[in-house]
């Protein structure tokens, strides 16, 4: 079997959160003797390959697409959000290798989905769903937040209702995507790590309780500080000596105000 990937980021398992899952994946169906070729558009600094010596797999690794003007790309995504990997180098490069007898084509984001849709082979991975995530619960929406959110779900329906199947990491996922009407079959397939990637780390000395995220992201954001406002107080007053731990990309840039002089490291 032949199997195409394409990757949004660097195919290793340190280039990106969702890489940590895909990265062992792709690893372990080239032990199991299928033929991979990864298409990934990705910085230099997301070129690392030493994970997959010696497993077979074929990369051809692409420049992230360059900046578009701000017009042009706010234009561009009125009619098709979603279009810069399609319409790049990437791209043309996905729809050549799909051309090349491959079996199955797997996508790990809606982006890269993009670049091959209505194509049978076609399974789109689905990690997250952005449009839920940036939904405000209830908090004031800006116009701008709100435009992102109705682009996110303009471009995740397009690649996931045009994608021959679906691949969910969650039931949760499933369930909105059916109860929305987006996409066809669905897959559940829960994410992995390969345990050999990180060193074991002792138990704490003290009860230790915490959010590890990226805080750049708002549903995270949003959960590390109902967790500080509402969890860790009364978890202070029922656990003494409870130790709190908030973590993750962008963490002190996003959450320094709210544990300033507190117990929260």
């Amino acid at each position: 079997m032949k199997l195409l990937v394409l990757l949004p980021q660097g195919p290793g398992p340190w280039a990106n959160a969702a890489s940590r899952y895909f990265a062992p994946a792709l690893r372990r169906l080239a032990a199991r003797g299928t033929k991979v070729l990864v298409l990934a558009a990705c910085p230099a600094n997301e070129r690392d390959l030493s994970y997959f010596d010696g497993s077979g797999i074929e990369f051809r690794l692409f420049d992230s697409p360059p900046a578009v003007p701000f017009l042009e790309r706010k234009l561009r995504s009125l009619v098709a959000p979603g279009w810069e990997l399609s319409r790049s180098e990437f791209g043309e490069a996905a729809r050549r290798a799909a051309g090349d007898g491959v079996d199955a084509i797997l996508a790990e984001m809606p982006s890269t989905a993009r670049c091959v849709l209505d194509d049978p082979r076609l399974v789109c991975s689905v990690h997250c769903l952005r449009y839920r995530d940036l939904e405000p619960f209830g908090e004031p929406e800006s116009i701008s937040a709100k435009w992102e959110r109705i682009q996110a779900r303009r471009s995740e329906h397009i690649s996931y209702s045009r994608s021959a199947r679906l691949r969910v990491i969650s039931s949760r996922l499933r369930d909105y995507l059916d109860r929305d009407g987006i996409g066809g079959p669905k897959e559940l397939i829960p994410l992995c790590l390969d345990s050999a990637l990180y060193p074991a780390v002792a138990a704490p000395a003290v009860p230790t309780v915490g959010v590890l995220g990226s805080m750049f992201w708002p549903p995270s954001r949003r959960a590390a500080e109902r967790f500080l406002s509402e969890v860790a107080p009364g978890l202070r007053k029922s656990v003494p000596g409870v130790r709190f731990v908030v973590g993750g990309w962008r963490a002190k840039e996003f959450l320094g105000g709210l544990v300033r002089d507190s117990d929260v490291e």
